[in-house]
């Protein structure tokens, strides 16, 4: 099939032990249609600036690239009313304790590049927090809110950072990282890696299939 090219540059990463993070969040306008929707992509507020600032938020169904512009990694899963129409996203963990080799997942992230799996997620949870490597993930560009489309508006959730992680927890939810210092201290050195629906437009950053 034919693949949408989509190379953007790649501004600003970090490197924790053998990984290389993106330090923004992503900005491609993924605009792939819903069964009731013109896009699967916004910027917080619909306010085309803020793209610029803090990058885009993304349904599930885009974040893994369900419609397959650019792999087929994730081809046909997303969000589904009815439990017994899920289509499962192959190569995909649903479960905190699969302990199977998970590939990559490049969803909407550029060639070379994939979506953080739970894994990576867990292993640069610690370097995230010490050693004054807070600020190396630049929160400061993070973006505080998802996009609540069953109820159309955008909300703050917690206060903090969230981002899209590779992994559903079922047919209409999958997980996100919570990036909070307070939320770390709180929980005893987990980050809080919790799903939510589907349905909400959260933040993408991605990880380097070959760290630099």
């Amino acid at each position: 099939m034919n693949m949408v090219v989509h190379e953007p540059t790649i501004k600003k990463t970090t490197n924790p032990p053998k990984q290389t993070w993106m330090i923004e969040n992503l900005n491609f306008a993924y605009l792939q249609p819903t069964s009731t929707l013109d896009s699967s992509s916004w910027c917080l507020g619909n306010d085309p600036s803020n793209c610029e600032k803090f990058g885009r938020l993304y349904l599930w169904s885009a974040a893994i690239d369900s419609a397959a512009l650019f792999s087929e990694d994730a081809d046909g899963c997303g969000f589904f009313s009815l439990e017994e129409n899920w289509h499962k996203c192959q190569g995909i963990s649903i479960s905190l304790w699969d302990d199977e080799k998970i590939p990559f997942t490049r969803g909407v992230c550029p060639k070379g590049w994939h979506l953080p799996t739970y894994d990576e997620e867990l292993s640069v949870m610690h370097w995230r927090y010490c050693c004054d490597m807070h600020d190396e993930f630049n929160y400061q560009k993070a973006q505080f809110s998802i996009y609540d489309l069953m109820s159309d508006y955008f909300d703050e959730y917690l206060g903090h950072p969230a981002l899209w992680v590779a992994m559903e927890s079922d047919y209409q939810q999958a997980y996100i990282d919570i990036m909070s210092y307070n939320d770390i201290l709180v929980s005893e050195g987990y980050d809080v890696i919790v799903p939510v629906s589907k349905q909400y437009a959260v933040a993408v950053r991605c990880v380097k299939d070959a760290p630099d």
